[in-house]
């Protein structure tokens, strides 16, 4: 019965019967179960995973830095949109903050009776810092406009000072991290496809504009900021701000002869075999995909390797108990 020993026992005691059926595998089948596989020639991408967050392409601090002087008062609250040049605060001066593009209020760290700027607040704070954060890469030209002018700074990231944060809710992209171990991967330009798990049922596309080159330390892990764009589907709605993202990049593309990951074994020196005919074979690998592997040296197109059958098709213990 394909090497399976059907067991049925049967215990009476009293009223009580008890019946009990068990099918299970021979001391062979106690193993994983294998299959053979062919080795073909093939393609290996591989993909990069990493967490991101939508952020804005335009998004901006605005604060006082003229002479020290109070918030007489605040004209907007935080999820108002404004439009380029509408007053967002006046200080008891009569200079008065003004919205630097159209946008959204999303901060709001200035309330009347402020005394502004804070002795805390440096000249340093007023100029604006495109080589890092989600601005890492774009030309500090673009941030021109934004210099201070008549009391006024216009900082190139959110900041927790005394100050009012805009950003364009409608122009969005991605930022996200990834490893130092993993950033030579990376190039701009590169394809990325995104996962938003607060727009289920849509899939988003973009690529990649620019790696940050300015590491974030966090305990013993470094990692770099990645700034990747995004592309709103047809008929998709554009994510809001602060969602959580997943980021799939294919960062290298290689041919060649493939075997499955699962087939490919590793000894305790590090080196690399499969088995052929019940026979250790020791090959050179390139590429390591998602699920499958190039092999450049230890096989030809007509070799076969043993790979484990997949979960689903594994054999199962099956146990019923009658009473």
């Amino acid at each position: 019965m394909n090497n399976k020993a059907l067991t049925i026992s049967l215990l009476t005691a009293g009223l009580l019967g008890f019946v009990s059926i068990g099918l299970h595998r021979s001391p062979v089948e106690a193993a994983t179960a294998v299959h053979t596989i062919r080795v073909t020639p093939g393609t290996v991408i591989r993909t990069e995973p990493l967490a991101g967050v939508i952020t804005s392409t335009s998004e901006a601090s605005v604060s006082y830095s003229g002479r020290q002087t109070t918030v007489s008062s605040v004209a907007v609250s935080v999820g108002q949109s404004v439009t380029s040049g509408q007053t967002l605060a006046t200080m008891a001066n009569g200079i008065a903050l003004t919205a630097p593009f159209s946008g959204k209020v999303v901060q709001l760290n200035l309330t009347a009776g402020n005394v502004v700027p804070s002795l805390s607040s440096s000249a340093s704070s007023a100029t604006a810092s495109p080589e890092t954060g989600q601005f890492a890469g774009i030309s500090s030209s673009t941030f021109s406009a934004r210099a201070p002018a008549g009391g006024q700074s216009v900082v190139s990231s959110s900041s927790s000072s005394l100050s009012i944060t805009l950003a364009n809710t409608h122009d969005v992209n991605v930022t996200a991290s990834v490893s130092e171990l993993d950033e030579h991967w990376f190039t701009a330009g590169q394809p990325a496809t995104f996962i938003i798990p607060g727009e289920p049922g849509y899939t988003y596309s973009g690529q990649v504009q620019a790696i940050s080159q300015n590491p974030v330390t966090t305990g013993s892990a470094v990692t770099y900021p990645v700034t990747l764009s995004l592309e709103i589907p047809k008929g998709a709605p554009t994510p809001f701000l602060g969602m959580s993202v997943q980021v799939f990049v294919p960062v290298a593309m290689a041919k060649g002869f493939t075997v499955p990951i699962a087939a490919i074994h590793t000894t305790s020196s590090g080196s690399d075999y499969v088995v052929e005919n019940g026979h250790k074979i020791s090959v050179t690998l390139g590429l390591v995909g998602t699920h499958n592997a190039i092999v450049i040296k230890g096989l030809t197109g007509n070799a076969t390797v043993n790979a484990p059958l997949p979960a689903t098709q594994q054999p199962v213990t099956v146990q019923i108990f009658t009473f």
